[in-house]
């Protein structure tokens, strides 16, 4: 669908009228909704093939409010989704204890706790362009 709204998009027209979005969805409606993307949503839940350890992850999230960081860590790097910022932050505090306490030689050291904190100021800043893109079309919007 996104493709064919994608001229609609990029002209950052924040609202289609019935009529509009009604021509676009009805040609990709059958694209979209295909066996493939199906299964790969029930695939990418754990759901089907049953993932077990992708719905347990998913489950102890929503009961266990703060994860240890050795816990954060492993699933954020396991999962391939992009982490929120508590999970980033919680994975680079572990990875540069994991790398103080490594044989590794100072330069690589140094390097890698560089790499960890761009990671993080890379977040931060994508967050801020994020909001300020909204704010945007939402002033276009009017």
């Amino acid at each position: 669908m996104a493709l064919h709204l994608s001229k609609l998009l990029a002209a950052e027209i924040a609202r289609l009228q019935k009529v509009e979005w009604v021509d676009k969805y009805i040609p990709a409606r059958p694209k979209a909704i295909t066996t493939s993307n199906i299964q790969g949503g029930w695939r990418g839940a754990g759901i089907f093939p049953l993932n077990r350890h992708r719905v347990l992850r998913t489950i102890s999230e929503q009961v266990t409010p703060s994860p240890s960081p050795a816990e954060t860590t492993s699933a954020f790097l396991i999962s391939s989704s992009p982490p929120d910022v508590i999970t980033l932050r919680t994975a680079n505090e572990v990875f540069n204890e994991a790398l103080q306490d490594s044989a590794v030689t100072s330069p690589i050291r140094k390097h890698s706790r560089r790499l960890s904190g761009i990671a993080e100021y890379l977040h931060a800043e994508n967050a801020v362009l994020r909001r300020r893109m909204r704010n945007i079309k939402g002033v276009l919007g009017k």
